[in-house]
């Protein structure tokens, strides 16, 4: 249902730019004569432009619109290339403010209504479009979209679109009496009404408009006063049909007092973001304007007034997306043709089956329009899946998605170390193509060359994901060993070798990239990875097996695709995948999103949309041999201290029930279930966690002068249920809270005027925001304090760390004092800033994992400086740390830590 999803969507849209699509700056603008601040984000589209006009005309008008969708449909529909249809303000659920251009200029945002012959409405007005799907049609229990059901054109009904729930009664409001024919609407958020109040004073102050509403008889009506109106209206008011935005279903007292009183101060938090990088904010629309796309310049400034913001939104689910697939699977190689060493492939059985499966289960998919492209046995040459590369998959645009996936064996090739640095081992992975007589020196498609075919797909909008049910170890692995001693037929996909390293021609970016060029720039620069997720049949010293004439990995996926109907976020899918392979092959395959946000990974499979999960649940599920687990164990903070976990059968309208913990391991838990539950062994469950990755905060209050109501408030929050990792303690507190003229606000103990987070005005609906800060902040401290007192734990000498600073050219060792270095600051321009180079070196005989998290000090956390956020490091290699793409990592002090620190 899209209302629950509603939250992670806006997360990952502002997380990720909608993956890469837009790029955003954080705005804060001071409003006119007020002690009051306008925060947002102005956001701007990579690859469009043109959807404002940049002449200016005095702005008599604020018009307020809903969008009928979610953010991420909003934004692409209020920001088509060259159509002329938008608003300069966005207010989505979350509270955050997006703007797309300055307020000065103008576009399309009322269509066909009164007086707007000429667009001579659209110029004298401010439209503002607050993210809300509008009207709710009751069916079956249920609320659905109006998109759902809808017919198109050519007569094609789009699927069922639920909103939500007659239960979910925060989703929607029942007005007494229908508004133009109906009766139920999406509500709109706290933070929705807070911004719009910010942002409506703002604009008043800035263009001389009074703070008056259209009168309460006329204000939901199509009225030929609003030409003549200064002040705020809504949509409705220049339309008499086909519009809904914004009726009764709105608490239009609330902003009407909030807008026109004396002053005002938000009492929840809007949209709090942190955009990391170097940029201040934009602090007036001036700086703004010199930011915006540049648009063509066009003689006549007009938009037909058929057209306005919901023609521009394409119905969802009536449009199919492209779904691009390119899928390979290659059982029989030639074995009577000699390669290298006397090498030969050996026969695998089920690759075909298995890439069969894989088409067979998207033409099972509704809402794609599908092409698909196979290549079986001896059609699957280099040359042919070069060119499904680049004639095929390369017909996917914009919001398209592209999917390849590849089923055969994998191997290695000796890597030329003087280009290819960051290869630890000296090799390349490789997938094995098939190969006739006369290429057997040519036949492999190495990694990076995936690398170099994949980035245009990416850049060109797509959803991109690939697919691996082989492996590419050169060396015998554990868990072959294992699965063909356990299994009479089981196969490796994988020969014991590494071929020889290949001329430079032989690379398919030989004739545009020269081996001096990629040496020189490096391979970041010279072949830029583009943004996919990316899904590997096991880990990098482990064989994809293939069992009974079935690939294990690609058999796991399809049962769990099946069971979900396809309705499963990546991060779900291979946990679930994960979890069918335990304790059984050993087997555990790998996703992660490459050159991007791991917020992807919250997405449903083949970007259906954003999936349900969130950080605090994790799949329950049966495993044959150990029982009912739960897909979070010790690395995720479950401890000694986790006793209890919540099940939910969200099939069952959430029906709860209480499993105890049993054994805790490194990334699942056993769970004891009472045999009265009857859980259904074939069904996912959902397990619920308490306060995960949350130690506990101590802290202290201290009330200088709060009123009685407002700390009782506070205090009451602070203890209640839930809480339980905020300890209060006033003999060793880390962190205090105060309560200090009319505010709250957050300190370290002993820096009592340095706050850690946004000071908010001091009231019973704020104190939440002061709870969710302490959360946060007990999860960055659980993370700062993680370690291993287990048996197995490390020592603490396994990994040496090297530090380099890196001045005009010049590189100086940093030496480690206490495990902590102290940074030297030099001065450019006006910021202080340091370039550090960063290794790691596993000294050990064993290989280890290797994550690197960043802290920083308004407590976010980066685990990007490693690509794919972990390593695995053989006995003896190194990795080096980067920051997009450089190893050279800088480090800047934040403005706001120099001021404070020249202030003291």
């Amino acid at each position: 249902m899209r209302f629950a999803l509603l939250p992670q969507l806006e997360a990952d849209f502002l997380a990720t730019g909608n993956r890469g699509e837009f790029t955003f700056r954080k705005i804060s603008v001071p409003v006119k004569g007020e002690n009051l601040t306008l925060d947002g984000m102005f956001c701007t589209p990579v690859k469009r432009s043109g959807y404002f006009f940049t002449s200016e005309h005095a702005k008599e008008r604020i018009v307020l619109h809903f969008t009928a969708g979610h953010i991420r449909s909003d934004m692409g529909a209020l920001t088509r290339n060259n159509f002329h249809v938008s608003t300069p303000f966005v207010i989505s659920r979350n509270g955050t403010v997006y703007q797309l251009y300055s307020s000065r200029f103008w576009s399309g945002n009322i269509g066909k209504g009164i007086g707007n012959t000429g667009n001579a409405e659209d110029k004298k007005t401010i439209g503002i479009e607050i993210s809300n799907y509008g009207y709710l049609t009751e069916k079956d229990g249920n609320l659905e979209t109006i998109y759902s059901r809808a017919k198109d054109d050519q007569g094609r009904v789009a699927p069922v679109d639920v909103y939500c729930s007659l239960a979910e009664k925060d989703a929607y409001q029942k007005i007494s009496s229908p508004f133009r024919g109906h009766s139920f609407y999406a509500t709109f958020t706290n933070e929705q009404y807070e911004s719009l109040i910010v942002l409506l004073r703002y604009l008043t102050a800035q263009y001389h408009i009074p703070r008056q509403f259209m009168p309460e008889p006329k204000r939901f009506l199509p009225t030929n006063d609003v030409i003549t109106f200064k002040g705020i209206v809504s949509h409705v008011n220049y339309r008499d049909s086909g519009k809904w935005d914004i009726g009764p279903s709105f608490d239009w007292n609330r902003v009407i007092r909030g807008v026109q009183a004396a002053s005002f101060q938000p009492s929840v938090s809007r949209g709090v973001v942190d955009v990391r990088g170097d940029q201040p904010p934009i602090r007036s629309e001036d700086e703004l304007e010199a930011l915006q796309p540049k648009s063509r310049s066009l003689t006549v400034e007009e938009v037909a007034l058929e057209e306005d913001i919901d023609s521009t939104a394409v119905l969802e689910g009536t449009k199919k997306k492209g779904l691009y697939a390119l899928i390979v699977g290659i059982n029989h190689y030639d074995r009577s043709i000699a390669l290298e060493g006397g090498v030969a492939f050996g026969q695998l059985s089920g690759c075909v089956g298995d890439a069969e499966k894989i088409k067979a289960f998207l033409e099972s998919q509704e809402g794609y329009a599908l092409h698909i492209k196979t290549l079986f046995d001896k059609e699957a040459t280099k040359e042919a899946v070069v060119k499904g590369f680049e004639k095929h998959l390369a017909q996917a645009g914009e919001g398209d998605i592209v999917l390849f996936y590849y089923s055969g064996h994998g191997t290695q090739e000796w890597a030329d170390k003087e280009v290819w640095k960051a290869e630890s081992d000296g090799r390349l992975e490789c997938l094995a193509c098939y190969y006739e007589r006369g290429e057997e020196e040519n036949f492999l498609l190495a990694d990076k060359e995936l690398r170099y075919l994949l980035q245009p797909l990416s850049a060109s909008g797509a959803h991109v994901v690939a697919m691996f049910d082989c492996c590419h170890s050169g060396d015998n692995t554990r868990n072959g060993t294992f699965a063909r001693t356990a299994f009479d037929n089981a196969v490796e996909k994988r020969i014991p070798w590494s071929f020889k390293q290949r001329p430079w021609e032989h690379f398919v970016f030989s004739k545009k990239l020269s081996r001096d060029e990629v040496k020189k720039q490096g391979e970041a620069k010279a072949l830029p990875e583009g943004l996919h997720v990316q899904f590997s049949a096991c880990e990098s010293d482990e064989s994809a097996m293939e069992v009974g004439g079935e690939g294990v990995f690609t058999k796991a996926l399809m049962e769990t695709l099946m069971a979900a109907d396809g309705e499963v976020t990546y991060q779900a899918l291979r946990s679930r995948v994960r979890q069918y392979l335990r304790n059984l092959y050993e087997q555990k395959p790998r996703i992660y999103v490459v050159n991007g946000e791991e917020a992807l990974l919250y997405s449903l499979f083949l970007n259906r949309g954003v999936g349900k999960d969130s950080a605090a649940f994790a799949d329950v599920l049966y495993n044959n041999e150990t029982g009912w687990q739960l897909s979070l164990g010790a690395i995720h903070g479950l401890g000694e201290d986790t006793k209890k976990i919540r099940v939910l059968d969200v099939e069952a309208g959430n029906t709860e029930y209480s499993a105890k913990v049993g054994e805790i391991k490194t990334d699942y838990t056993l769970l004891d279930l009472p045999q009265s539950a009857k859980l259904d062994e074939a069904k996912v469950y959902k397990g619920y966690v308490e306060n995960l990755l949350a130690g506990s905060i101590r802290i202290k209050v201290e009330n200088a002068d709060g009123l009685p109501k407002t700390q009782k408030a506070l205090m009451d929050a602070l203890t209640e249920k839930g809480n339980e990792v905020i300890k209060l303690d006033e003999k060793e507190p880390r962190y205090t809270v105060h309560n200090n003229a009319g505010q709250f606000y957050i300190t370290e103990q002993g820096n009592d005027f340095r706050p850690l987070a946004m000071q908010v005005k001091a009231s019973k609906q704020s104190v939440a925001f002061v709870v969710e800060c302490l959360k946060r902040i007990a999860q960055w401290e659980h993370l700062k304090g993680l370690a291993n007192s287990g048996a197995n734990n490390l020592a603490g000498d396994e990994i040496e760390v090297k530090i380099t600073a890196i001045e005009n050219g010049k590189r100086t060792p940093v030496s480690l004092k206490d495990g902590a270095v102290e940074i030297d600051y030099r001065k450019v321009g006006e910021r202080w800033q340091a370039e550090l180079e960063i290794e790691l070196t596993n000294k050990t005989e064993t290989p280890l994992y290797c994550a690197a998290l960043y802290l920083t000090y308004n407590f976010s956390s980066l685990n990007k400086l490693i690509p794919g956020a972990v390593k695995y490091l053989e006995p003896g290699t190194s990795v080096k740390l980067e920051y997009k793409g450089k190893t050279a990592i800088p480090f800047q002090q934040r403005k706001e830590v120099q001021v404070y620190d020249q202030g003291r």
